[in-house]
C-alpha cells in the first residue's frame, strides 16, 4: 500500500487508496464521519488505510473446505426437491392458514348455536355441559386435522 506524501487527497484518490468506491467515500462525507478541508480534499489521517490480508495456504484450504461443504448442502437440497422430500414454505403457510380459518369458523359455529343450546336445556349446568361438549368436538376435530398435517409423507 502506497501512503501519499501530501497531507490531503481528492475523493477519487481516497477511494483508490482505500480500495473502495467513490460513492463509499461520499457517503462518509455526507454522514460526517469523514470531512473535507478548505480545498475540498480529504485529510490523509482520515483515510482508513489497512494492510492487505495475506492469504496463506491454510486459509485457502479452509475456504475451499467451506465452499465444498456449501456445494454439498446445495446438492442435497436439490436432490430432496427432486425426490419430493422437501416442502415449500408457501404451501405450508397456505395449509396452516386454511386450518386456522377452519378453526375460526368452527368456533363461530358454536357462537351461532348458543340460542339453540339455551333452548335445549333450561338448566344452566346442562347448558354449560352442552357448550363444553361442542367445544370438545371442535378441539377434537382440530387435533385430527393437525395430526394429518404432522404425519410424515413417504
Amino acid at each position: 500500500m502506497k501512503i501519499p506524501k501530501t497531507k490531503s487527497v481528492t475523493v477519487s484518490e481516497a477511494a483508490r487508496l482505500e480500495g473502495k468506491g467513490r460513492r463509499n467515500i461520499q457517503r462518509r462525507i455526507e454522514r460526517g464521519t469523514t470531512t473535507k478541508d478548505k480545498d475540498g480534499k480529504i485529510p490523509v489521517d482520515q483515510l482508513r488505510l489497512t494492510e492487505p490480508e495475506s492469504t496463506s495456504s491454510a486459509d485457502l484450504t479452509k475456504i475451499r473446505a467451506k465452499h465444498e461443504k456449501l456445494k454439498a448442502l446445495i446438492t442435497q437440497i436439490d436432490l430432496d426437491e427432486r425426490r419430493g422430500a422437501s416442502i415449500r414454505t408457501a404451501e405450508v403457510e397456505a395449509s396452516v392458514f386454511a386450518y386456522a380459518r377452519q378453526a375460526r369458523d368452527r368456533f363461530h359455529d358454536i357462537e351461532r348455536m348458543l340460542p339453540q343450546l339455551n333452548a335445549l336445556a333450561a338448566d344452566p349446568v346442562a347448558q354449560q355441559n352442552l357448550f363444553r361438549h361442542e367445544i370438545d368436538l371442535v378441539l377434537e376435530a382440530l387435533a385430527d386435522d393437525f395430526a394429518t398435517i404432522a404425519k410424515p409423507t413417504e
